[in-house]
């Protein structure tokens, strides 16, 4: 098994964002072989009888940005197994900036003229329930 990222959007909350973009970690079940048997995702759709007020479980986390290209450089660069800590660290190496220490957690990466390029954040609590499994072909 390998801990990965699984890109998908959601609506969003902040006002003249309609979508953000996010990558939450998922696992790609592997045979002896490595190769690839089917992934375990968050189901967004499962919305049901979901508990806010949960805290976050310790180590999951997601990346949100309001550019989907973004994403797949951090999807491309970072590894989903590093802490939260640590995963945004190759995006600000390849951006010369550094990691930013936020509320809760959060650790937010700009570029250097100050624009968000992606925030990492604890996974809310809620967001615990059954996977999505995606069989290989």
């Amino acid at each position: 098994m390998r801990r990965v990222f699984h890109p998908q959007s959601e609506l969003s909350q902040v006002p003249g964002t309609p979508l953000f973009q996010n990558l939450t970690l998922g696992f790609d079940v592997l045979d002896k072989h490595e190769y690839l048997i089917a992934r375990c995702v968050d189901d967004l759709t499962l919305l049901e009888n979901l508990d806010k007020t949960a805290k976050p479980k310790p180590g999951w986390y997601w990346i949100v940005s309001d550019d989907s290209r973004l994403l797949q450089l951090v999807e491309s660069q970072a590894d989903a197994a590093d802490s939260i800590a640590d995963v945004l660290q190759p995006i600000a190496s390849l951006f010369s900036t550094n990691l930013e220490a936020g509320l809760g957690g959060m650790v937010r990466i700009a570029d250097r003229t100050g624009n968000p390029i992606a925030i990492a954040a604890p996974l809310p609590g809620e967001r615990e329930r059954p996977c999505e499994l995606i069989r290989a072909c």
